[in-house]
């Protein structure tokens, strides 16, 4: 399975390593390290994040969470590629 991210996604995982790396020096790359490994797993098993919509195609929209950084990864598998669509942030933002 190939992990594809919307553009919109790529940018704001960006924006949040550059925020975290200002916070603390390093702390980009920990949360780098982070969603990079959560990625990895939810490559490997797709269905393990939370069922967060099933929208009108049939596409199941999914979420899984870097707890550290109450980061959520959302998602959706559309034809065997896993597709970020957006990550959402808790109050440590």
């Amino acid at each position: 399975m190939k992990l594809r991210y919307l553009s919109e996604a790529f940018d704001e995982y960006m924006d949040s390593i550059s925020y975290y790396e200002r916070v603390r020096p390093d702390l980009g790359g920990e949360v780098f390290e982070l969603v990079e490994e959560t990625l990895s797993l939810t490559v490997r098993f797709p269905e393990s994040g939370s069922i967060q919509e099933v929208m009108s195609s049939g596409t199941i929209v999914r979420m899984r969470r870097v707890e550290k950084f109450n980061i959520e990864l959302v998602y959706a598998v559309i034809v065997d590629e896993l597709q970020e669509i957006r990550e959402k942030y808790g109050d440590a933002r």
